[in-house]
């Protein structure tokens, strides 16, 4: 009987801990194609491509292991880190964000990757397109990642 009980309490914990949603403001310039709890997708008329999603922080890590896996993992690919790492002035939760340069036909594209981390909860920003609209967008972005929300 206390078997089945520490069981239904763990269950019920399992699910709290696991509803955390996401709230991310549109950055200016951008149209939201998509948000659903784990999900934010927008785009700029142009095409460059913005999103963030929800994972688990599974096993928990603070933002310094995420960053140094991005920075590794990434650069073992090629991609080159042309801004970064660039801290989220958060107070509530620790963040980060990287910006890659990656050839691709005669152009260079911009690939951006971010961390916020809270402690069972990772929200993962990518953005990329041209390099040129990147420099456009830059400051939308950022400004969206810094109220980013988890809930």
């Amino acid at each position: 009987m206390k078997g089945t009980i520490l069981t239904v309490l763990f269950s019920g914990l399992l699910i709290i801990s696991s509803c955390t949603t996401l709230s991310v403001p549109v950055p200016e310039g951008f149209a939201q194609v998509e948000e659903e709890e784990k999900i934010f997708f927008a785009l700029s008329p142009e095409g460059f491509r913005y999103q963030v999603r929800l994972e688990k922080n599974y096993p928990p890590q603070r933002g310094e292991f995420w960053k140094e896996t991005l920075l590794n993992q990434l650069s073992r690919e090629g991609y080159i880190l042309v801004e970064g790492p660039l801290a989220l002035s958060r107070k509530d939760l620790q963040g980060f964000v990287l910006v890659w340069g990656v050839p691709y036909r005669n152009e260079t594209y911009a690939y951006l990757t971010g961390v916020i981390t809270s402690e069972d909860t990772l929200a993962i920003a990518e953005a990329a397109g041209p390099y040129s609209l990147y420099k456009e967008y830059r400051e939308a972005i950022l400004e969206s990642l810094e109220k980013v929300l988890l809930k």
